[in-house]
């Protein structure tokens, strides 16, 4: 689909964005939205390396995928929800409405997001994973971008600080058939094992093991799954 073709639907195609066989884009949709220092470089919108969206996905009204970002087949966007940079999507996954996924994330396949979600940077999350409505993922132990901007630090200082939090592994890790209550926050650093179960409104500040039932604040384990 060319971008042309995609304005005549009220969607945005951008870069080298290839969008496949029976997908729907709804009205001011974005696909291959540039990075900023794509855009930076050019000013112009058309100026990233665009994104990838498999057959029969469904963007939805006002959703934005950013450049380099990959979907699978039959994913779905909600309106206003937004993909960052070089993140993974599966086949089947569903990003619900208003949530976001941060750059470089890993999402699995058949995963749900529900509305209001917002993932970490570089996150991993697996197959099968069901996300409740207004759960939030922390990133870097420190807040780089802020940090860097208000003169305090460098962020060599905060990656030396940081360690491998913040290049080389995933700031959070969801596995397999994990299930995530409503509201909750999951710090950055944790490990949620596959088939495990976080309460609503739960404050996850250390791993959860798999098949583990957890709850409070912060977050304690209760019970096995299937005890």
């Amino acid at each position: 689909m060319s971008t042309s073709e995609s304005q005549s639907t009220g969607s945005h195609v951008f870069g080298n964005s290839r969008v496949g066989d029976g997908c729907l884009l709804g009205l001011h949709s974005i696909i291959g939205h540039p990075d900023r220092d794509s855009y930076g470089i050019s000013g112009k919108m058309n100026s990233g390396k665009g994104s990838t969206l498999g057959i029969n996905c469904v963007i939805r009204a006002g959703a934005i995928v950013y450049e380099q970002s990959i979907l699978g087949d039959r994913v779905q966007i909600g309106h206003g929800a937004v993909v960052r940079e070089r993140s993974h999507i599966g086949d089947g996954t569903i990003i619900g409405t208003n949530s976001v996924v941060e750059f470089e994330s890993e999402i699995g396949s058949n995963v749900m997001l529900h509305s209001g979600v917002c993932t970490s940077e570089r996150c991993k999350i697996g197959d099968r994973v069901w996300i409740s409505p207004n759960v939030a993922m922390t990133g870097g132990r420190q807040m780089l971008g802020s940090a860097v901007r208000a003169g305090t630090a460098t962020r060599e200082e905060l990656e030396a600080d940081e360690g491998d939090l913040i290049e080389g592994k995933y700031s959070v890790v969801i596995e397999d058939d994990a299930r995530i209550g409503a509201g909750a926050i999951i710090l950055s650093g944790v490990t949620i094992g596959a088939g495990s179960i976080v309460g609503a409104g739960a404050v996850v500040d250390r791993d959860v093991p798999a098949g583990m039932v957890v709850v409070g604040n912060p977050a304690m384990p209760v019970r096995r799954v299937h005890d």
